[in-house]
């Protein structure tokens, strides 16, 4: 009657980030234990990653996967819940505050990385403006990305800097179902960009 997750790796995952967000999760269920989470579930010997020997493509030489578990949060995507009312999209906002008020404070080496979704890092894009064809939008774009490096970039160093989850987007946020009153999100999944 339980309901679980199972994550398989790409091979070339680092273990740290996996470590990363098992060591977030287990830092949330003892900061925010009322928020509805997923849960990392351990093996036997009571790891919560383990290494699994795989076959690779098509048949192909067996590799190692690191293989985690976790608890399954039931939800409906925020994508798919219609209609998306204020008081649902204000849920969202407490619940996100709630979540990174329980992430205060935790640190892990693995948060500290070269991420293109780390938004203090979004220089990065002045190397791809030649892939937005319209002319128009791409001046839009290096206005922005100019003003970031005229007006943040110097801010940085100065601003309190922690981690969040980072990918709240509306397939990641779980709502409670069609017949609740009121409808409200209920859970955030896929720590994986934090």
């Amino acid at each position: 009657g339980r309901r679980f997750v199972l994550k398989v790796m790409h091979p070339a995952r680092e273990r740290s980030l996996i470590d990363f967000q098992c060591d977030a999760l287990r830092h949330l269920a003892q900061t925010a234990p009322l928020l509805s989470l997923s849960r990392v579930q351990t093996t036997s010997t009571g790891k919560p990653v383990t290494l699994v020997p795989m076959p690779g493509r098509e048949g192909g030489a067996m590799t190692e996967r690191l293989v985690w578990m976790l608890s399954f949060v039931e939800g409906t995507p925020l994508a798919e819940a219609r209609p998306q009312t204020d008081e649902m999209l204000l849920s969202l906002g407490r619940f996100l505050g709630s979540m990174n008020e329980g992430l205060n404070g935790f640190t892990h080496p693995a948060s500290n990385r070269d991420f293109k979704w780390d938004l203090s890092r979004a220089e990065w894009a002045l190397g791809s403006l030649q892939h937005i064809a319209d002319p128009s939008r791409r001046d839009l774009v290096l206005r922005g990305l100019t003003l970031f490096r005229s007006h943040v970039v110097p801010s940085l160093p100065h601003l309190r800097r922690s981690v969040i989850h980072s990918d709240a987007n509306d397939y990641n946020v779980l709502v409670n179902g069609p017949d609740a009153e009121p409808r409200q999100v209920t859970s955030v999944i896929d720590f994986g960009d934090m």
